[in-house]
């Protein structure tokens, strides 16, 4: 896996960095990134320039306006069409910790997705304003190295994500308590799944953790996600062998003795079963 493609991130600052995406006037030619991953969170806020960006798999334009948000370990490409301008926010979760930013709140924005669809948010222009203010507010914030910089920039930051939240069409403002805990029971869940995706393939092994029983796991998992438990392990591990695929040159053998399994062949055909092609030919189909 190619992590950490921009080792400057965080050579000034131990947890987080915004920059500009191409200050210099002069546009220069466009870029094709490769495909890359990274170990903290990125925001990227386009300004102007088009182009494709690719999130672990499914492509998405790039327009002005454009906001993209990418989690920890995602697998995303750039190929710019003509010369973007913008910024780059990246933080780390020692950030959250330093501007008292709760993991709770980051999941409950519903903005930065660990698993299945990303794509960007496109706010009306005057909205677009607004979160450029912020942006330039945690440039300036970030530059002047004040004292109190972490809880300064942890505040911009979390305006920033609220009006992004406020974009979302999501299940509406009230919440009661029984949603409020199943909801907290998912993010469990979802957090869990990245940790022990490699270990834990059973539905059973998530529910005994989490301290209630697989059919109701399987309850929260369709009502919310609209997805039973065993359907998106499949699917995560198949994106897990994707990424590998595409950033790796081990062969399926040892991708599948990664990923835990202790038969390739059951790789193989839960590959083919979730995706309608073997591991073989996706392969082939990157090169091409």
């Amino acid at each position: 896996m190619k992590q950490l493609q921009f080792k400057n991130t965080f050579q000034d600052d131990s947890f987080f960095n915004i920059a500009r995406i191409n200050p210099d006037p002069d546009p220069g030619v466009p870029a094709t990134y490769e495909p890359h991953s990274h170990d903290y969170y990125v925001i990227i806020v386009i300004t102007s320039g088009e182009g494709m960006h690719k999130i672990d798999f499914n492509a998405y334009p790039i327009r002005p306006g454009s906001i993209f948000f990418i989690s920890p370990h995602q697998v995303h490409q750039v190929v710019e069409e003509d010369t973007h301008q913008g910024f780059v926010i990246a933080f780390n979760r020692e950030f959250l910790i330093h501007s008292n930013i709760s993991k709770h709140f980051l999941d409950h924005i519903n903005l930065f997705r660990q698993y299945g669809e990303s794509p960007p948010l496109s706010p009306a222009a005057e909205v677009m304003g607004s979160l450029v203010k912020h942006c330039t507010e945690m440039e300036r914030c970030f530059r002047e190295r004040s004292e109190f910089r972490y809880q300064a920039l942890g505040s911009y930051l979390k305006l920033f994500l609220i009006e992004c939240h406020a974009i979302c069409e999501l299940s509406g403002s009230h919440v009661n308590q029984t949603l409020d805990n199943a909801i907290s029971t998912i993010s469990a869940f979802k957090d869990m799944v990245e940790e022990k995706i490699t270990i834990w393939h059973k539905a059973s092994q998530y529910a005994e953790a989490l301290h209630i029983s697989p059919n109701y796991l399987n309850k929260l998992n369709r009502e919310y996600m609209n997805t039973s438990t065993k359907e998106y392990l499949q699917n995560r591990l198949v994106l897990a062998a994707k990424r590998r695929l595409l950033t790796s040159p081990a062969s399926v053998k040892e991708i599948a003795y990664d990923l835990g399994f202790q038969d390739p062949s059951h790789l193989s055909k839960m590959f083919r079963t979730c995706t309608g092609t073997s591991i073989s030919e996706f392969r082939a189909s990157l090169k091409a």
